[in-house]
């Protein structure tokens, strides 16, 4: 038989089981999925850790692309961008002198028509720009966005002209496996 004393703990355990452990825990695990998810997403999938940055990047061109400069897929970095009312987190897929490709944007994100505001982060630099979008690609729930530099941070041409050096570096005979399982899909 249940004592007085017995009966009280008892009472509480459920509560506290119900209305904060478990919801403590589905946090706590879904924090981790979220987590280990983005950093398997920026970590570039190679079987050795030490990629140099020219394994990193190629150089996209097409034929029928009109941009005054060259682009250059890149693995790595994230990206930051507010639109004035909201927040979000994605990547860079491919930069270049005026314009970037960002990927993993929410899909009600990218429809808000105004310049965004976006921080660069990878590679030990930071840069914070505004970008006008130019272009959105649904892909499943999130979108893949492209836009125009309108602010070029301090140090961005720099930094662009460095993988510019080591595409010319390298050659033009550079394939994408050097991406080893980072291939974003082909903006339009």
């Amino acid at each position: 038989m249940l004592y007085q004393p017995q009966l009280f703990v008892y009472m509480w355990f459920l509560p506290v089981t119900f209305f904060i452990l478990l919801p403590f825990a589905f946090m706590l695990s879904t924090m981790f999925i979220t987590f280990a998810t983005r950093a398997a997403a920026i970590r570039p999938k190679q079987e050795n850790r030490n990629a140099s940055e020219g394994e990193l990047i190629i150089q996209e061109s097409d034929p029928i692309d009109k941009r005054l400069h060259p682009r250059f897929r890149i693995a790595g970095i994230s990206a930051d961008a507010s639109n004035g009312i909201d927040l979000c987190t994605g990547l860079a897929c491919n930069i270049s002198r005026s314009g970037i490709g960002l990927i993993d944007i929410p899909e009600k994100f990218a429809q808000n028509p105004g310049n965004l505001s976006v921080v660069i982060s990878g590679r030990q630099k930071i840069f914070r720009m505004v970008i006008q979008p130019q272009w959105h690609q649904a892909i499943g729930q999130r979108k893949r966005l492209g836009g125009k530099v309108v602010s070029p941070p301090v140090g961005w041409p720099e930094f662009i002209q460095h993988y510019e050096s080591i595409f010319k570096g390298l050659g033009k005979g550079l394939s994408t496996t050097g991406l080893s399982g980072f291939s974003p899909v082909d903006s339009p």
